[in-house]
């Protein structure tokens, strides 16, 4: 796509930017959007605008259609993913919570898989073949919408909850994503440019991290209801913690790989269970007003968090880049015990 369109590495960063425009627009006003079209209809509209995009990818003549077709794939997960996390949340536990989270990073592998495969043919192939998968999902949605139950505010619309307890929480998704992401964007160049290792064994490790999340959460999608969640994400917080904590100190290949390992296992269970104990501490009947704005904060805090760790890494050190991932985790640790006593 660079080669076609002439664009150069850096514009990856434009390409998310677009996507954002349609995410962070969509996520604001879900809980407008809720009680005025409904649960079924924003499911749906979801994946069927994915579609759309990746099809105004795949057949794009230049870069503005590019950016065009991710603002509206970014429009669509933007309705399609709190309402969908709203109704588990509302309706099931942790363990089908745990294995739609799991399903995030079974997806983040595939994909690249995919456009790789396809590349000997064209970078065109690939998003044809993401667009067959986005019609597969449309059509399970179709098929599943008769069995919806109803959710609270998907008919009408209810007052705000502005408390200290909703601001803490979007404070906390927005602390917890950064975290997770920095921990996985920054941790090639910590490991290759201070550390001294080969960028083979690094890219291992990040796999490895990445691969711990994913693991987690199909745990939690397996044995997850054994456990009460409050449990269970206080613990999270504090194996992630003391994950990159093991980085921090890492002499070597095995303990930094270790300690990659034990965060991303801590990391997988904390965003599904804040997600799920979100009608508990902020009420059913208002929980659809704040689960898009929790998705809108976890994207900023994905965006600012990497950066401002960046730039203090720059003027300093990478090796700063684990201790400050602590300090956050902790951080956003002590806010969510302030949430559980509140609530």
């Amino acid at each position: 796509m660079r080669d076609e369109f002439g664009r150069s590495l850096d514009d990856l960063g434009i390409v998310l930017g677009a996507f954002f425009v349609g995410f962070g627009p969509a996520t604001a006003l879900h809980r407008k959007l809720l009680p005025r079209f409904g649960m079924g209809r924003l499911v749906l509209a979801g994946p069927s605008l994915a579609v759309v995009g990746l099809l105004i990818v795949a057949s794009a003549p230049g870069w503005l259609a590019v950016l065009a077709g991710y603002a509206l794939v970014g429009l669509g997960n933007g309705l399609s993913d709190p309402s969908i996390n709203l109704y588990l949340a509302l309706h099931h536990g942790v363990r089908p919570m745990g294995l739609l989270h799991a399903s995030f990073g079974l997806g983040t592998t595939l994909s690249p898989l995919i456009m790789t495969a396809a590349l000997p043919v064209s970078w065109r192939l690939g998003y044809v073949v993401l667009i067959g998968v986005e019609l597969v999902v449309v059509a399970a949605m179709v098929r599943a919408r008769p069995r919806w139950l109803p959710v609270e505010g998907d008919g009408g619309r209810v007052s705000f909850p502005s408390s200290a307890v909703t601001w803490i929480t979007l404070t906390i998704f927005m602390l917890y994503t950064g975290s997770e992401l920095a921990a996985g964007q920054w941790a090639f160049s910590l490991l290759t440019e201070s550390r001294d290792i080969g960028d083979t064994a690094a890219g291992f490790v990040v796999s490895v991290y990445w691969g711990g999340l994913t693991v987690g959460r199909l745990v939690y999608g397996t044995v997850g209801d054994r456990f009460p969640p409050r449990s269970m994400l206080s613990g999270a917080f504090i194996v992630a913690a003391t994950g990159m904590a093991m980085v921090w100190v890492a002499d070597s290949l095995v303990a930094s790989v270790l300690g990659f390992v034990v965060a991303g296992l801590g990391m997988a269970g904390i965003f599904p269970l804040l997600v799920l104990l979100t009608p508990q501490r902020i009420g059913r009947d208002v929980a659809g007003e704040i689960m898009g704005l929790q998705f809108t904060a976890a994207a900023l805090g994905g965006v600012s968090v990497p950066w401002i760790v960046g730039i203090i890494a720059e003027r300093s050190s990478l090796e700063v880049v684990p201790g400050l991932l602590v300090g956050s985790i902790l951080l956003a640790a002590l806010l969510n015990s302030s949430v559980a006593r509140r609530s």
